[in-house]
C-alpha cells in the first residue's frame, strides 16, 4: 500500500472521528487522549478510537507543508491500531507517545531516527528496532506483548526503561538488544518473561538498574559481552548477584565467565571488593567445571583407545583433587588467600592433640644425639615418660627446651617457622604405640603443612601483584 505524503491524499481518506481530532491535537502540539485514555479492548476497533497506521505514520514523520506537524510530535492515549506501522529508514518530526495503545500488527522502526519512543501501557505485536536512533529514552513500561521486541544494535541517547512489562513469546527472543549503546541506563524491573527468551549480548549501558526477579530462569538470558559502568537500585551482595547470574551464565548449554568478570570488576570498583571475590570465585569453579566436562566428552571420543580413555579420565579426576578441590577451598581459587590461614590454624590444632598425647604417654625423647647418649638420660630413659621426667624442674634436662604441644604443633605444621620444638624434641617409635603413631603422623602433617602454605603463599603474592 502507498504511503500517504500529502493533505490531498489525507484528505481524499474517510477519517475516523479518532484520527480528525488527532490530526487537530498534532498541529496544536497537544497531547490527545482518545475517550477514557485506557487501554482498548480487543476485538472491531471503536472509531472513536481506531486510527490506521498509515495516518499515523503521515502524522509521526511530521505531515507536508499544508499540515505541519508541531515539533512535540505524536502524543495519544487509548488508541487502536491497525495495520503495519511502517517507519523504516525514516526520521520521525518529534517524539513518538503511544500510551495505553493496542497495535493489531507490528511496528517497524528499522534504521529510523527519532526524539523519544514511548509505549507505555501499551498491547503490541512485533516491535522492529534494529539499528534505530533515539537522541532520548525508549518506555516500555506495563507494556503486554507475544511478540519479539527487537532493539538490536539501537542507539539509545537516554534510558532504555522497560518495568512491570509481561513478555509470552512463542519461540525466539522475547526482547533483543544485543549490540545496542544505552547511554542513559536500562531500567529492568518487575519484568515477567514466561515464554521466550532475552539477549542482551555485547550490548552497553551507563546504568543498570534491575532486580532479580525479572530474568527468567532455565538459562533463555544471554549476557555473554553485556557491559555496564555500574548498577543503581539493583542487588550488590554477592548472594543476589550470583543467583542472577546462574540462570545467564550458560547459553545454550556453553558456560561463559564474562557476566562473572564484569560483575565482579563493577562490584570492586563500587567498593564491595568482599562480594568481587566472591564472584570470582564462583567463576573459577565453573570455568574449572566446564573444562572438566569437556575432558569427560573427550573421554567417550576416545573409548576404543583404552590408554587415551584411562588416561583422559585420570586427568579429569587429578584437576578435580588436586586443582578444584585443593586450590578451591584452601584459597578460593587465588581469590580468597586468607582462608588458607584458617586451615593452617585447624590444621595446628589436629596435630596438637597426637603429640599432646605422645608426651602425656612417654613416646617423646630429646632430639640430640649427645643427650641420648649422657649418663643423665640413660638413668632415666627405662621409665614410661623418660623425656618429662629427665626435663622436670630438679633433673639434668631442666634447662632444655621445655615441650609444649601446641608449639610443637605449630612448628610441624609452618615450615617457615621455626620455634625450636622440632629441633628440641622427637617422637620415638620404640616408646610405645603413642610415639610410633606420632613418628608417622609427623610426615603427615608436614607434608600437608606445606602445601597449605605453599598455596596460600602463592595466592597472597598473587594478590600483592595484582593490587
Amino acid at each position: 500500500m502507498a504511503h500517504i505524503r500529502t493533505w490531498a491524499e489525507l484528505q481524499a481518506r474517510e477519517l475516523t472521528p479518532a484520527e480528525e481530532q488527532l490530526i487537530e491535537a498534532c498541529q496544536k502540539g497537544e497531547p490527545y487522549g482518545l475517550s477514557d485514555g485506557e487501554l482498548p479492548p480487543e476485538g472491531t476497533p471503536a472509531p472513536s478510537r481506531h486510527i490506521h497506521a498509515d495516518v499515523l505514520r503521515y502524522l509521526i514523520l511530521g505531515g507536508c507543508d499544508d499540515c505541519k506537524v508541531d515539533d512535540i510530535g505524536v502524543w495519544v492515549k487509548g488508541a487502536h491500531v491497525t495495520g503495519t506501522l511502517d517507519l523504516k529508514l525514516n526520521t520521525t518530526r518529534g517524539a513518538i507517545r503511544m500510551q495505553n495503545s493496542r497495535f493489531e500488527e507490528h511496528i517497524d522502526c528499522e534504521q529510523s531516527e527519532c526524539k523519544q519512543l514511548v509505549l507505555n501501557g501499551s498491547d503490541l505485536q512485533d516491535l522492529f528496532g534494529q539499528t534505530m536512533k533515539v537522541t532520548g529514552s525508549v518506555f516500555l513500561r506495563n507494556i503486554t506483548t507475544q511478540a519479539t521486541i527487537d532493539l538490536n544494535s539501537a542507539t539509545i541517547g537516554g534510558q532504555l526503561a522497560c518495568e512491570k512489562a509481561t513478555f509470552e513469546v512463542k519461540n525466539g527472543h522475547a526482547f533483543n538488544a544485543q549490540s545496542a549503546k544505552i547511554n542513559g541506563g536500562l531500567v529492568w524491573r518487575g519484568v515477567t518473561v514466561t515464554k521466550g527468551t532475552l539477549n542482551f549480548a555485547n550490548a552497553h549501558t551507563s546504568v543498570l538498574c534491575d532486580d532479580e526477579g525479572s530474568w527468567p530462569s532455565g538459562w533463555r538470558v544471554d549476557l555473554e559481552g553485556l557491559t555496564y559502568d555500574t548498577i543503581i537500585g539493583g542487588p550488590l551482595d554477592a548472594k543476589s548477584r550470583l543467583a542472577w547470574l546462574h540462570n545467564v551464565s550458560n547459553w545454550n548449554g556453553t558456560f561463559t565467565p564474562q557476566p562473572y568478570t564484569q560483575l565482579a570488576k563493577i562490584l570492586r570498583d563500587m567498593g564491595h571488593d568482599n562480594d568481587a571475590r566472591q564472584v570470582l570465585e564462583k567463576r573459577d569453579a565453573l570455568l574449572l567445571k566446564s573444562y572438566r566436562k569437556n575432558l569427560r566428552k573427550l573421554s567417550e571420543t576416545t573409548k576404543n583407545i583404552t590408554v587415551s580413555h584411562l588416561a583422559t579420565k585420570s586427568l579429569a579426576a587429578a584437576h578435580w583433587l588436586f586443582v578444584d578441590k585443593l586450590m578451591g577451598t584452601l584459597t578460593g581459587y587465588g581469590h580468597q588467600p586468607f582462608r588458607s590461614l584458617r586451615f593452617l590454624f585447624l590444621l595446628i590444632g589436629l596435630a596438637a592433640i597426637p603429640s599432646h598425647m605422645a608426651w602425656t604417654f612417654g613416646g617423646f625423647a630429646p632430639n640430640s644425639a649427645v643427650i641420648q647418649v649422657s649418663d643423665d638420660w640413660k638413668a632415666l630413659s627405662h621409665k614410661e615418660n623418660a623425656a618429662e621426667e629427665w626435663s622436670a624442674k630438679t633433673q639434668a634436662g631442666r634447662d632444655w627446651e621445655t615441650f609444649q604441644a601446641i608449639a610443637y604443633a605449630t612448628d610441624l605444621v609452618i615450615p617457615i617457622i621455626n620455634i625450636g620444638q622440632t629441633d628440641a624434641w622427637a617422637p620415638s617409635t620404640t616408646r610405645g604405640a603413642a610415639g610410633y603413631h606420632m613418628w608417622w603422623l609427623s610426615w603427615v602433617f608436614t607434608i600437608v603443612g606445606w602445601i597449605v602454605t605453599a598455596l596460600g603463599a602463592a595466592a597472597i603474592t598473587g594478590v600483592i601483584r595484582r593490587d
